[in-house]
C-alpha cells in the first residue's frame, strides 16, 4: 500500500503550518511598567520643573530699574542699573550691591493698596459699633449677682 505521505510532505506541510500560525508576544511586563514609571516621571516632575526654569528666566530677561527682587542668595532689593549681565540692587538705602543677572531669583510683584469704598467704610463704622457692644455684654457678664464686679488678685 502506497504511503499517502511521505516524509517530505509531512515536513514541508509543518513548514507551512508552522509559517502560518501566529505567534505568541514575549514581551516582558517589566519592559512596559518601565514606560509607564519613566512617562509618570516626565509629566509630574521634568515637566514642571522646566516650566518653572522658563519663567524664571522670562522674569530675569525682563527686569527693569526700580523692580523689586529677590536674589538667589535670599536678599530683598530695587534694581538700581542693569549693564548687560551685571545688576545693581539697593539692599538698604545708600547701600548698593552688584550681581550677576542670573543671580536674580525672582521678581516681587508691587503691593498695591486700594483706598476703602463707600460700602467698606460703612462696613468699618458697623465693626466699630459690633465691638463696642461686645465689649458692654462682656462687662455685663463679669458682674457678680449683686451688680458688683469681683475683686481682682482677691482671695474668696
Amino acid at each position: 500500500m502506497p504511503a499517502l505521505l511521505s516524509n517530505a510532505h509531512v515536513v514541508r506541510l509543518a513548514t507551512v503550518l508552522a509559517a502560518t500560525t501566529p505567534k505568541k508576544s514575549t514581551g516582558s511586563p517589566v519592559f512596559l511598567i518601565l514606560i509607564v514609571v519613566m512617562v509618570g516621571v516626565y509629566l509630574l516632575w521634568l515637566r514642571p520643573q522646566r516650566k518653572r526654569q522658563q519663567a524664571q528666566m522670562r522674569d530675569r530677561q525682563q527686569a527693569e530699574v526700580g523692580d523689586e527682587v529677590v536674589t538667589s542668595a535670599g536678599i530683598y532689593g530695587k534694581v538700581v542699573a542693569i549693564d548687560g549681565d551685571r545688576v545693581s540692587v539697593e539692599i538698604a538705602p545708600g547701600t548698593t550691591i552688584e550681581i550677576a543677572k542670573r543671580a536674580m531669583g525672582q521678581r516681587i510683584d508691587p503691593v498695591v493698596d486700594n483706598e476703602p469704598t463707600d460700602d467698606e467704610d460703612d462696613t468699618d463704622e458697623d465693626d466699630a459699633d459690633e465691638d463696642r457692644a461686645d465689649e458692654d455684654r462682656a462687662d455685663e457678664d463679669d458682674e457678680d449677682e449683686d451688680g458688683q464686679k469681683p475683686a481682682v488678685g482677691g482671695s474668696s
